[in-house]
C-alpha cells in the first residue's frame, strides 16, 4: 500500500474525530502489517490541525556532493587494497568544531574545511586474494 493512500485514511480518521491511538488501531487491524505508527499519525494530526491539508511527500532534496570524483577514482585504481573506511577518513571531513585550548579572551583559531567539492559511489567487489571488480556510479545517479 502506498504512503499517500494510508495518508487518506488517517486523514479520514482526523474528520471522524478520532484519537491517534484510535486511528492506528483501526488502519492496522485492516492490514496483516503494521502501516501506521502513534509517531507517523501524531506528526499528520499536528499537520492537519494547523490547517495543513496537503497530503502529498516533501521534497527534502539530495546533499551537495564533497568529493572529486576523478581524485577518487584515481586513489582507488592506484591503491585498491584501500578499504572504504580508510577512503572515508581521507575525503570527509566531518568534525563540526575542532577542540582547542584558549586563555579567557583568546579568539579561536580558525580551522578551513578542505576542498572538497563531490561525492561518488565506488561499488567493489574482492576476495581474499584481492579486488575481482570495481565500478564508479555517476553523482547525478
Amino acid at each position: 500500500m502506498e504512503i499517500n493512500e494510508i495518508r487518506v485514511l488517517m486523514k479520514y480518521e482526523f474528520h471522524r474525530g478520532a484519537t491517534t491511538r484510535q486511528t492506528v488501531a483501526n488502519i492496522n487491524s485492516v492490514f496483516i502489517i503494521q502501516v501506521a505508527t502513534n509517531a507517523t499519525v501524531t506528526r499528520l494530526f499536528k499537520k492537519l490541525r494547523s490547517g495543513y491539508f496537503d497530503l502529498s511527500n516533501e521534497s527534502h532534496g539530495r546533499p551537495k556532493t564533497q568529493v572529486d570524483s576523478d581524485i577518487l577514482k584515481a586513489t582507488v585504481e592506484a591503491n585498491s587494497s584501500e578499504s572504504a573506511r580508510e577512503l572515508s577518513l581521507m575525503y570527509n571531513d566531518n568534525r563540526k568544531r575542532s577542540l582547542q585550548w584558549l586563555d579567557k579572551d583568546e579568539p579561536p583559531k580558525h580551522c578551513p574545511k578542505r576542498d572538497i567539492h563531490q561525492k561518488l559511489m565506488v561499488t567493489v567487489w574482492w576476495s581474499g586474494s584481492g579486488v575481482i571488480h570495481h565500478s564508479f556510479m555517476e553523482p547525478d545517479q
